[in-house]
């Protein structure tokens, strides 16, 4: 009697084993940089996935330790953070939903070069580090689709340099309106997805050119509501601001 219920209790668990591997097969599928992977590549990812809920504060790891996992942002908000040797901080990215990151780290078994916190409650999908490295020296199309993402991430890199260089504050934020406005379908009204502190790192500045930079956009017929910032006039934000073209 006790092996039947033994059995029955296996074969559960192996029907819950291969339900939660397909959920993390179709969400691979619906991720861009997996999404055109071979199904017997992304079966052998989609195994080894592993759910993990985050609450606020929680901090994934920090700043010089080696790669355990790739992340994959599936909802909320994280927070990439560095710390220079005399203990001073700064925020380098907020990341958003979908985001993969820390590839590069995960791909060379380097040391993170930044901190990572949970900034808004999160849900993630964790792959092992040392899985994708093995794998990639057996599977072509997994090491293209891994160098596509960091040629993104390169590109992605670079317009912050360029901004950070060749564009006053108020452009970077005409700017970051401006794509925040193209991610919600270009409504009037564009939510913004962090309190005004942490837009201010983002943007790299401080809070208090912030300000200023807000106030030199009203010009440019852009208004602030709480959290929300009303876009009067699209095109003379854009002429001021000069966005990039997208890609």
């Amino acid at each position: 009697m006790q092996e039947g219920q033994n059995a029955v209790e296996a074969g559960a668990a192996s029907d819950s084993q291969r339900s939660e591997a397909g959920e993390a097969l179709a969400r691979l599928q619906d991720i861009a940089v997996f999404a055109e992977l071979p199904d017997e590549v992304l079966a052998r990812i989609a195994d080894k996935i592993a759910p993990y809920r985050a609450a606020e504060q929680t901090v994934l790891f920090r700043q010089g330790e080696l790669p355990e996992f790739l992340y994959i942002l599936l909802s909320g908000q994280v927070v990439l953070d560095a710390r220079a040797a005399d203990g001073v901080e700064t925020i380098i990215e907020i990341l958003t939903p979908v985001e993969v990151f820390q590839l590069a780290a995960s791909l060379t078994n380097a040391p993170y070069l930044t901190s990572a916190r949970i900034l808004k409650e999160a849900q993630l999908l964790t792959i092992p580090a040392a899985l994708l490295r093995q794998m990639i020296e057996a599977q072509p199309p997994l090491a293209l689709t891994m160098l596509a993402s960091m040629s993104r991430h390169y590109r992605m890199l670079l317009r912050q340099v360029k901004d950070l260089k060749l564009r006053s504050a108020a452009q970077r934020l005409g700017c970051f309106i401006l794509g925040l406005g193209r991610q919600q379908g270009f409504p009037q009204r564009i939510k913004l997805p962090f309190d005004k502190q942490f837009l201010a790192a983002r943007l790299g500045t401080t809070p208090e050119n912030l300000s200023r930079a807000f106030a030199t956009l009203r010009s440019h017929g852009v208004a602030t509501s709480g959290s929300h910032v009303v876009v009067n006039d699209p095109m003379r934000l854009a002429a001021f601001s000069v966005p990039d073209e997208a890609g």
